[in-house]
């Protein structure tokens, strides 16, 4: 793509990604909250479930089960935080290569790997000293053996060795469906999000050199046409097979390289996006279509046959379309709110959040196991300690590991003042060069 069109950008944080990062992460840890307390140990409620009793309560006319039911299908949606993360890497990615460049490869590899890695083994201990901390209580209140107090909850396993050891060395996670939820489980995505950061710059480089249409039409010829090949193996029934399409590249590749399409429009083109996606019906029509191509990719990912070979990219097309209008749009009431601050807070420390949430989850299994699901006390711990617990801990975390800014957690909090006494940013350039980049 031809650099005259280029806007200029500096390097910094994007807030409609930061925004949008908040949103999925949190929509994670709901999901681990409400799936969990649903599933019990099982997987929750699917989406095609759940519309078809969305349908069936509307025929009805009984709206306000229709409505909670919708709520679950909000909830149940959570599970693709994943599929949003990939995009929006993507297009942060793309970003800082347009704005700053690749020029050395070691420099790259060295600070995203650091900042990836990190955090992850840093997560490995917060999961083995907090199941370590909860198992003094339940050893004391139920008896037992201590080391199986401290590994599982009931008959369920947490971790035993050969899963410690597959958490840590990371790259096995990737080989066994048994690792692939080695501790944190839920920071299985790694191995995938390190694939891509390992290729970027030769998806970058073809992306400059052949167009991002061509690598975006690539990608998702390689994606579709890697999915079948499985699923012909397996005859169509990916069944416990299912894992090495969500885990392993080239399955998600279109996932990726939509968000780098993204990213390139941010960059240089950034304000006919705007003019395209402002008023009522362009975002109405955008906001549609990207619930449709979701859903549809949603419910497609629930069953196993060969259409599965579409799920990743519906799910990938429909969230790049919910995003957009928040990419490209400049900055202005929804950042400078106290939701649209909190969001912009969440974001950066994405990862810290998802590893801070995990002793609060262990808690929560416990409420379980204890068959206090849904009582006054799970609803008092789940309301006022999950999330909030889960953020406040994050923040320290976060800054503890270099991830954010020493004044990070006050940040939202000095921001909102300010704003009561001057204008809200309105370029996406000026909150750039307030919010530099960490990574």
């Amino acid at each position: 793509m031809s650099t005259p069109d280029r806007e200029s950008n500096p390097p910094g944080r994007d807030p409609g990604i930061d925004l949008l990062r908040g949103i999925a992460i949190l929509a994670v840890v709901i999901f681990h909250l409400w799936g969990f307390t649903v599933g019990r140990f099982v997987f929750p409620p699917r989406h095609s479930d759940l519309l078809s009793e969305i349908g069936e309560h509307l025929q009805d006319f009984a709206l306000l089960p229709a409505v909670t039911a919708g709520f679950e299908l909000a909830f149940r949606s959570g599970r693709d935080g994943v599929s949003m993360f990939l995009v929006l890497s993507g297009t942060a990615l793309t970003i800082g290569a347009l704005n700053s460049g690749i020029d050395n490869y070691a420099t790259y590899y060295t600070r995203r790997l650091s900042r990836l890695l990190r955090p992850y083994w840093a997560g490995i201990a917060v999961v083995v000293v907090s199941l370590f901390l909860l198992a003094i209580p339940k050893t004391i209140l139920d008896g037992g053996s201590f080391t199986h107090n401290w590994t599982h909850i009931g008959r369920a396993s947490y971790f035993d060795l050969e899963l410690l050891l597959a958490g840590i060395a990371l790259i096995p996670r990737a080989f066994r469906l048994e690792w692939v939820f080695a501790p944190p489980n839920p920071l299985w995505f790694v191995v995938l999000i390190l694939q891509f950061y390992l290729v970027f710059p030769w998806l970058f480089r073809a992306a400059r050199q052949y167009g991002v249409a061509s690598l975006l039409v690539g990608s998702l010829a390689l994606s579709l046409a890697s999915t079948a090949g499985l699923l012909l193996y397996y005859d169509g029934q990916l069944g416990i097979h299912g894992w090495i399409t969500t885990i392993w590249l080239p399955f998600r590749l279109f996932d990726f390289v939509i968000g780098m399409a993204v990213g390139f429009v941010l960059v240089h083109k950034r304000e006919r996006a705007r003019q395209l996606t402002t008023g009522m019906l362009p975002t109405v029509a955008l906001t549609a279509a990207g619930v449709v191509l979701y859903l549809l990719g949603a419910v497609i990912d629930d069953d196993d046959g060969y259409y599965r070979v579409l799920a990743f990219p519906l799910i990938a097309a429909g969230l790049a379309a919910l995003a957009l209008p928040f990419l490209v749009k400049a900055p202005g009431r929804l950042e400078a709110s106290a939701l649209g601050r909190t969001l912009i807070w969440i974001g950066p420390m994405s990862l810290a959040v998802l590893i801070m949430n995990e002793p609060f989850r262990f808690v929560d299994h416990y409420l379980w196991y204890k068959d206090l699901s849904w009582t006054p006390a799970w609803w008092f711990y789940a309301v006022v300690i999950y999330v909030p617990g889960t953020l406040i801990t994050a923040a320290l975390f976060s800054r503890a590991l270099g991830l954010t800014p020493a004044d990070h957690p006050t940040q939202l909090f000095r921001e909102f003042r300010e704003r009561r006494r001057k204008p809200p940013v309105t370029s996406a350039s000026a909150y750039a060069q307030s919010h530099p980049r960490r990574d």
